[in-house]
């Protein structure tokens, strides 16, 4: 409000001066709009080294120490209070490889809400890295279907195509930016939907398990993460010419047969990520979650001897507690500070690389911004002169002089 009450010169002056100070001190933007580490940076060391390679304990049963995941970060916690019973490398910001489909998922199945709508296919899509399902160009698929084959069976161009049906990839990345806003995931970046390595991505295990308590909420996609196969069909094949026939697709999570109660949820690997994995099991009233970040090998072992070990514990002990954000009201964060203005509206004014939690490196923003800013400081040093010289002579008046309001 005071800026208001300043004359224009002084206002661009403010204004040039607090440019000067931001573009200087740019960085990586997450999802809390602050700089977080880089992705595939462990910032805090595990408690103790990790070897290798995972060997499952001889003995998970009541009382036996946990299993420690050959992985730079790991937890196992009560997926309804958020209690958890052991935890390493919570600090670590690690690339979330294919586990940012739950993300994805989330984010983006609110503005589908007509899962039986079709959705063409772009070359685009096809064209998509890593794991696909084989979507066929100029074909329409089902909203539902692809939902299935994202989660199911991790497919990055089915990723590609949700991200399409919303309006574009920046578009889904703003949607999951704001939906990890509201989360309060803090430490997390998203930079893609099918979480393919991008610059400046990651999350933490901690971040992991808020995702996790807020998408077994949702009936219709814990319905497609328990789905264990899928007859995916056919269509026309344009480049070849000729039809192509339908095919079964399977659940990759596959937890189903190591843990009693197993519910899902997403496995992942990327060369650079490594392997990740979030499970999760229901035994009477009881829910717990494993979440494993840069696992070296055995990631979906580990996880299941985790929750196995979590089970098994008559009395756990809980080492320390993670907060749940309430989506009942709405956040403060993604109403002010997070990608939406004061109604959860995306900011026009934003560019997409921030509203998407996408980084900048610090040369950029120096190499593009100080410049402008100095200008702008000269200028506004110039302008503010004239305006003095002119009130002297009569030939000025400030603005707003009955006052203004916001």
């Amino acid at each position: 409000m005071a800026l208001y009450h300043l004359t224009c010169g002084r206002r661009f002056f403010a204004a040039a001066i607090v440019a000067l100070a931001t573009f200087t001190g740019v960085g990586a933007v997450n999802v809390a709009g602050t700089k977080p580490a880089s992705a595939h940076t462990v910032v805090a060391q595990p408690a103790e080294p990790t070897s290798a390679t995972y060997t499952s304990p001889e003995n998970i049963g009541d009382g036996t120490p946990p299993p420690t995941p050959a992985a730079d970060a790991w937890l196992v916690a009560n997926l309804d209070t958020g209690e958890v019973l052991v935890s390493r490398g919570e600090d670590v910001v690690a690339s979330p490889a294919s586990v940012q489909k739950l993300l994805t998922a989330l984010a983006l199945v609110d503005e589908l809400p007509d899962v039986k709508k079709k959705q063409r296919i772009t070359e685009e899509t096809t064209n998509v890295d890593g794991t696909r399902v084989g979507l066929l160009r100029d074909n329409e698929y089902s909203i539902d279907l692809l939902f299935h084959s994202m989660l199911m069976a991790s497919a990055n161009d089915s990723a590609h195509a949700l991200g399409e049906a919303v309006g574009g990839q920046d578009k889904a990345l703003e949607l999951m930016h704001r939906k990890a806003t509201q989360l309060g995931m803090g430490s997390t970046t998203v930079g893609t939907t099918s979480g393919l390595d991008a610059p400046g991505q990651g999350t933490t295990v901690d971040d992991l398990l808020k995702l996790s308590h807020e998408f077994i909420k949702n009936k219709y996609l814990m319905t497609i993460v328990k789905t264990q196969t899928l007859d995916f069909p056919g269509g026309y094949d344009h480049n070849k010419k000729e039809k192509v026939q339908g095919y079964q697709i399977q659940n990759h999570t596959r937890l189903v047969g190591l843990v009693d109660g197993a519910i899902g949820l997403k496995n992942g690997y990327t060369q650079e990520a490594r392997g990740s994995f979030v499970g999760a099991a229901t035994r009477g009233d009881t829910t717990y979650v494993a979440v494993v970040l840069r696992a070296q090998t055995q990631s979906r072992q580990a996880t299941a001897d985790l929750l196995n070990w979590a089970f098994n514990q008559k009395h756990p002990q809980v080492t320390r507690t993670v907060a749940f954000e309430d989506l009942s009201t709405p956040s403060p964060v993604a109403s002010v500070g997070g990608a939406g203005g004061a109604t959860g509206e995306p900011r026009e004014e934003a560019g997409e690389s921030q509203a998407a939690g996408i980084a900048i490196p610090n040369n950029v923003g120096l190499a593009l911004g100080l410049p402008v800013a100095i200008f702008a400081v000269v200028g506004g040093a110039l302008m503010y002169r004239s305006r003095r010289k002119r009130s002297r002579t009569g030939d000025w008046k400030p603005e707003n002089q009955e006052g203004s309001s916001t």
